[in-house]
Order: C-alpha cells, then sequence, then structure tokens
C-alpha cells in the first residue's frame, strides 16, 4: 500500500460532478487521463467520465460497459461511435484510463498499456455540453451514473505519449504544465481545477473519501521479443499488477536488486545542512541547495556486508539548476564521520526529467591499495546531491544493493551480448513489490564462406560456380556490375539458393559477396566477399579448345606456343598479355584506364587503354599555345581516343609547355607519350587511387591537350581536388603534366 490520499465516490444512482462547456476542454487534439475504481454493477453502461454531443455524435466518453469491460467512444460527426473494447472491469481495483487523438489517430491505454491497434479516424469535439464524471449522457438528462470512485482526472490539449502517460499516471503533478488545461484532483472535496480554470460543480453531493489506499501490487507479465541475435535490442514492457502515485517500475539485470538498505523520505530519519527542504508531498524529496555542499545525512541506517551490497542507486529530476554531480561519503565501523578518503561521486542531468545515477562503491580509487569499502560493513552515509547553489531536485529514493538499476519505466530497451534475466518491480512510496524475470536469449550470427569458387584466372563468357554454406536461409547474392552488361546469371543466385551460377560479360578483376541468416534467423553481421577472379580474353588452345588470355598453350598467329599474341575464339589475332588491370605496370608505366563498352576503340575481344607515366614529367608550367590567340585553329576534340592525335597536331606549333614536353618525351624505353584529352584525363581521376602518384589535395591541376578550337590561348585543366574539368589560359603554369601513351 502507498501513500493515502483522497477521491470522489458516486452512489450510481444520481450524483456527478459537472463542468461546463468550456473550449479549452474540447481541443481538435487532445488525453484525457484519470483513475477509476468501479464498486458495482453489471449488465449495465457507467461512465466514469462522458464529453459528448448527439446530432451529429461529437466529443467521447469513457464507460465500464454492460459486458463488464472498459470501453472508450468517440464520435466523429456521424451517426455511428467508434469504439475501443478494453480489457474486463475488475470490481473494487483502481484502473487508470487514458485516450488520445493526435489529429488523425486514436489511441486507449488501461493502466498504461496500449489497447488493440491504434485507429485512424476523423473527430469532431463537442462544441455546446458540459463534461460530467461519475455520469454519461452530457448532451441531455443524466445517464449511466457510475459506482464507483475517481480520481487525478487530467485534460490536455495534444496527444501525450504513451511514455509520458506511463511516467506521470502515478504522479501528483505540479502546476503549470505545458498544455495540461484542466486538472482535477478532489482532495479538498470539490472539484476546483489545478489550472485555475473550468471548477466543476458537485450535483447531488458526491462523497468524498479520505485516506484512499490504492493496493501497488508487482506487474504480471514481461512482453517483448525474448529471443535476439547478438548486438540486437528489444524492448521489453512491464504491465498488469497495479499501480499507484510517484511508484516506478524499476529493473535490473541478473538479478533482482538484492535491496538491502532504502531510503523513504516520509519514513526513514534524516537530517540535512545548507539545504531548503521544499516538500516531501507523496514520498518525493523536493530540496534547494543554498551552498555548493548541500548534505543529506543518512547515519545509522543499519549495517551491511559491502562485499555483497556495493552499488548505490539515486532517482532524481533536476528541477532548476545545475548539479554537475552529487557525491557519496560513505561510513562504517572504522569511518563514522565524512571523510574524502571514503567518497565516490557520480555526474548528474540537470534537464528536469527523472534519472538514475549509479555508485559502484567499489570502484573507490584506492580501494587495490587500501579498500576501504570493502574493510568493514557498511552504516550509513552522506548524500551531498550536487555542487552548486540554487539547484532544485526531487529525490524519490536512495538504495543500497547487490546490482545497479538499468532503468525505470514501464518499457526498457536492452540489448544484451549474452543470455540475460531482466527483472522488473515495483518502488515508490511504502511500495516495494517483488521482482517478475524475463530471459532474454541471446543467439550468434553466422560467418558466412564459400565452399566453392572459380580459379584465379578464367576466360571471359564462362560459366564460373559460387557455393557457401548449405542448409541455411535467406540467403542475399551481391554481383558488382549491370545484369546482361557485366554479367549474366545462369542459375541460382536467388534468396533460396546457396549456389550461384554466372557468366562475366567484362574483363578485369571480379568478386561476388554472399550473406544469409542461420537457423535462429540470425543474419551475419557482414557478408564475405569471394576471392578475385581475373577475367581474361578467350583464346584458342593448341588442344582446340578455348582458354584464358596468357595461357602458356594458346596458339599464335603463326603457330607458336606462349603469351604475347594469339588466336581469339573468333579467330581474330590479338595481344593477350596480362596487362587487364588498372594500377598494373605495364610497358613503360601503369595502366590508367581500360576501355569499356561505348568508348571509341573498345573491342570485345582486345584490350585496349590508356597508360599513364608513373611520375609528373613537370611541376606548375604553362600550355605551350600562349600568344597564338586566334591565330591557329586546333581541332582537339575532348574525347576518348583523342588525345594522341591532339597532342600530334598542337606540339610541333608550339616550342614549350605540357603539350610540348609529353609530344617529346622518351621514356622506359617508349617514345609515343602524349598528352590526355579532357576525358583521358577525367577517367584517369576516377582511377588516381589505384594509380597513385597523383597530389590530390590542395587543388591540384593537370592539363589536357583538348585546346579551345576559337582560342589556342584557353585549354582544359582537370582538378585532381574536385574532379571538376575546366578551362584556363594556356599561360597559366599552376598545372602539372603527365603524358600517357596508348595500348
Amino acid at each position: 500500500m502507498i501513500q493515502a490520499q483522497n477521491a470522489l465516490e458516486f452512489n450510481g444512482t444520481n450524483n456527478y460532478v459537472e463542468i461546463p462547456y468550456a473550449a479549452t476542454n474540447n481541443s481538435a487534439q487532445f488525453t484525457v487521463e484519470f483513475w477509476a475504481r468501479v464498486d458495482s454493477g453489471t449488465g449495465a453502461y457507467r461512465a466514469p467520465l462522458s464529453n459528448r454531443a448527439d446530432g451529429p455524435l461529437r466529443g467521447y466518453n469513457f464507460y465500464a460497459n454492460s459486458s463488464n469491460l472498459w470501453e472508450f467512444t468517440v464520435g466523429s460527426g456521424g451517426s455511428v461511435w467508434e469504439y475501443f473494447p478494453g480489457p474486463a472491469v475488475v470490481i473494487g481495483a483502481w484502473t487508470h484510463l487514458a485516450a488520445t487523438y493526435d489529429g488523425s489517430i486514436y489511441r486507449f491505454y488501461v493502466n498504461g498499456v496500449l489497447v488493440g491497434t491504434p485507429l485512424v479516424a476523423g473527430y469532431s469535439p463537442n462544441t455546446a455540453k458540459p463534461m460530467r464524471i461519475g455520469a454519461g449522457t452530457t448532451e441531455t438528462t443524466p445517464e449511466f451514473f457510475f459506482p464507483g470512485a475517481v480520481d487525478e482526472v487530467k485534460v490536455w490539449n495534444y496527444a501525450r505519449s504513451e511514455s509520458e502517460i506511463n511516467d506521470n499516471k502515478n504522479t501528483n503533478l505540479p502546476v503549470p504544465q505545458t498544455g495540461l488545461v484542466s486538472y482535477y484532483r478532489f482532495e479538498d472535496g470539490s472539484a476546483t481545477s489545478k489550472t485555475g480554470n473550468n471548477d466543476g460543480n458537485l450535483i447531488n453531493s458526491p462523497t468524498l473519501v479520505t485516506g484512499v489506499n490504492i493496493a501497488t501490487t508487482a506487474p504480471t507479465v514481461i512482453s517483448g521479443t525474448s529471443e535476439v541475435c547478438i548486438d540486437d535490442s528489444t524492448t521489453l514492457t512491464a504491465s498488469g499488477g497495479t499501480t499507484n502515485l510517484n511508484v516506478v517500475d524499476v529493473w535490473y539485470a541478473d538479478t533482482c536488486g538484492g535491496e538491502a538498505f532504502s531510503e523513504g523520505w516520509d519514513t526513514q530519519p534524516y537530517t540535512t545542512e545548507s539545504i531548503t527542504v521544499n516538500s516531501t508531498t507523496n514520498g518525493i524529496l523536493n530540496v534547494t541547495s543554498t551552498t555548493t555542499d548541500p548534505i543529506i545525512n543518512m547515519y545509522g541506517i543499519g549495517s551491511f556486508d559491502p562485499l555483497v551490497n556495493k552499488y548505490i542507486n539515486i532517482r532524481y529530476k533536476v528541477v532548476s539548476g545545475t548539479a554537475n554531480h552529487a557525491q557519496i561519503f560513505f561510513l562504517n565501523s572504522t569511518n563514522t564521520t565524512a571523510s574524502g578518503n571514503y567518497y565516490l561521486d557520480v555526474p548528474l542531468i540537470s534537464d528536469n526529467t527523472w534519472r538514475i545515477a549509479t555508485l559502484n562503491m567499489s570502484l573507490k580509487a584506492d580501494n587495490t591499495v587500501n579498500p576501504k569499502w570493502i574493510e568493514s560493513n557498511i552504516t550509513g552515509w552522506r548524500f551531498d546531491f550536487a555542487t552548486n547553489s540554487g539547484v532544485t531536485m526531487d529525490i524519490d529514493f536512495i538504495e543500497l544493493g547487490s546490482s545497479p538499476i538499468i532503468e525505470t519505466g514501464s518499457s526498457i530497451i536492452v540489448t544484451p551480448n549474452t543470455d540475460t534475466t531482466y527483472h522488473v518491480k515495483r518502488k515508490g512510496p511504502n511500495a516495494n513489490t517483488t521482482c517478475i524475470s524475463q530471459v532474454v536469449t541471446v543467439n550468434t550470427r553466422p560467418t558466412p564462406s564459400f565452399t566453392t569458387q572459380p580459379a584465379g584466372i578464367i576466360p571471359i563468357n564462362t560459366d564460373v560456380t559460387y557455393i557457401t554454406e548449405t542448409g541455411k536461409t535467406n540467403y542475399s547474392w551481391s554481383i558488382p556490375g549491370v545484369l546482361n552488361t557485366d554479367y549474366s546469371i545462369v542459375s541460382g543466385g536467388t534468396v533460396l539458393d546457396d549456389n550461384l551460377t554466372l557468366k562475366w560479360l567484362s574483363y578485369g578483376n571480379k568478386t561476388v559477396a554472399v550473406n544469409y541468416e542461420n537457423s535462429n534467423a540470425c543474419l551475419a553481421a557482414t557478408s564475405i566477399s569471394s576471392n578475385i577472379t581475373n577475367v581474361l580474353v578467350e583464346v584458342v588452345t593448341k588442344y582446340g579448345g578455348v582458354s584464358y588470355a596468357g595461357d602458356l598453350d594458346a596458339v599464335s598467329i603463326k603457330g607458336a606456343l606462349g603469351v604475347g599474341g594469339a588466336v581469339n575464339k573468333h579467330g581474330a589475332y590479338n595481344y593477350t598479355g596480362s596487362v587487364l588491370a588498372v594500377g598494373d605496370s605495364y610497358e613503360g608505366g601503369i595502366v590508367g584506364y581500360i576501355l569499356q563498352p561505348g568508348d571509341p576503340g573498345f573491342d570485345a575481344d582486345v584490350q585496349h587503354g590508356l597508360i599513364i607515366s608513373a611520375s609528373d614529367q613537370s611541376n606548375r608550367v604553362n600550355n605551350g599555345t600562349y600568344g597564338q590567340g586566334n591565330g591557329p585553329q586546333y581541332e582537339t576534340p575532348v574525347d576518348i581516343g583523342s588525345g594522341q592525335s591532339n597532342t600530334e597536331l598542337v606540339a610541333p606549333e608550339v616550342s614549350g609547355g605540357a603539350v610540348f614536353i609529353a609530344y617529346n618525351l622518351s621514356l622506359n624505353g617508349y617514345s609515343d607519350w602524349f598528352l590526355p584529352s579532357r576525358n583521358e584525363l577525367l577517367k584517369i581521376y576516377e582511377n588516381r587511387t589505384i594509380i597513385g602518384g597523383f597530389v590530390t589535395t590542395g587543388n591540384e591541376l593537370y592539363w589536357t591537350s583538348s585546346f579551345n578550337k576559337a582560342n589556342a590561348n584557353f585549354a582544359y585543366h582537370v582538378n585532381f581536388t574536385t574532379g571538376v574539368a575546366t578551362e584556363g589560359r594556356t599561360n597559366f603554369t599552376d598545372p602539372s603534366a603527365r603524358a600517357v601513351r596508348s595500348f
């Protein structure tokens, strides 16, 4: 049982509260909540609260209906009430009822638990009729009289969340509160609203009942997923049982708290220093610090084994000011007064929200050298609730136990790494129930692997097969590229398949990735990629078969064996060496770009592309043509494949600069170097990381051989920080020069 309070009791015959119509009690969005106790009656509707009108139907009603179920009905301006049937009415038991509407969705809560499925519907507020507590049919002569008691009626002008309802349903709220338009507590037997608005009238003398005790019992059910994959979260919700004002659900992991002592501010002795005690209403200690050392002394609380009881849990709310830290100075038979050698502090959050602060006193810094916490039984402590003056705080409880409190409230989100048992109980002034528990089982995730995958080198357009573990579910295959352009699927590759057979339709290094779920429906944390397979040109071998470029059995056009030149499967003669991947060293430089389908000069049977020198030919150089102005008209396209002809056109007409340097370069045995066109250099930019050797910070620029057709004083350069190509004057000396050659 918890602290007694007052309520209004109705006879079920003719008495009730009538609150004259007020627009503020009938907003377009709302939350209405209250406590009700049905004392008798079956086979008839009984209305603890009604706010309705008819012709058309408007407003809302709460009922204990003729089937003895809780029910909420609402009018949307039509001829039929929308209704929510709730759980069974328990005669003589206090029940919290709440209904919300956010402008489109209705929700009905009983004892803080959502009933059924939220309803999407319109709403038509009552526009003229009174609100009644203890009777219904507010548009005419009252009916549906309520045989029982009602307390803590709150009307809000917005839809409160489930957590807001649960966190405050057991609390006498101070006023004002944002959005709280009417609040009827009935503590003095009147229907005066604590907000100062919308007072009601007592009709036929409802009875003030004092010393009402609403029994607090443990929750009966923990709902939520009881089996998760490692690293996943689940929400656990406690429901059932009964609660009263200022009672909270308290959660622990592995054990039920092992509570050895809990300070109840209305029952346990304590003294204060440098503190103003404002109130202890409903078991909540409200205090304000008057110095930077606000002290609550709790001496002589008992004698507790520190090897077992090492956690001090504090439920607090910093109402105003900035608390910074709380400090606990613990006492034992050796140390009987507060000492700086016997304390620990914990940071506090100052946001006017209920919080839990936990101190693990066994972590006292000098415990390993001078284990003060465990030197003898704990007998009490000094609690400094802030380190600033002018801090006002609500303190619900401070407890000593064997486990930390992990959260409070009807619901918690947990992410266990091993199988964990979660415990919850209800705690408040003169209320401390037993725990109920729920085991959350944690399942492992699979580690994907390949049991079969292709060789390191394969011919293009050849069936290749990948096989992963069998007996799994929801296979997810990832294949790079475009279907029917870069690859085609022969078989498998669906969510049901542990295998995939495909043909690679483009050259280069290829991988696939796979992920899947195990028998516990757990998905692997990451997929696995296959080994790299190099897809090469198909060539004819001396055996009459088809192999890949570079095979030592490849037959050349002259009938010779070995790499260098060979006959492909279409009868064509082509180079079939190993220069097939960007970044490879080849023929005097590094492969910077391989022609792709759609590029000028692309051949499906023969690889072509650009080789780029490994380093810049010049840093900070012009591009040679400045001063020619509108003289020579250079047709120097920007396209892939035009860089060499551009260079050969312009270089003989200049005596220096980037295009001249590239044209006259002799490097690593090759003298056919040229300055790339704009689009060629943009492709090289895309591969800059693989190629290496470029300056990619500070807006480093590189010249191209694409000059302005109308004015040779301008040419394109590419920014290797941003990848943007722009025209610049060719006497500009900030850009660098890097030559390329083709293969």
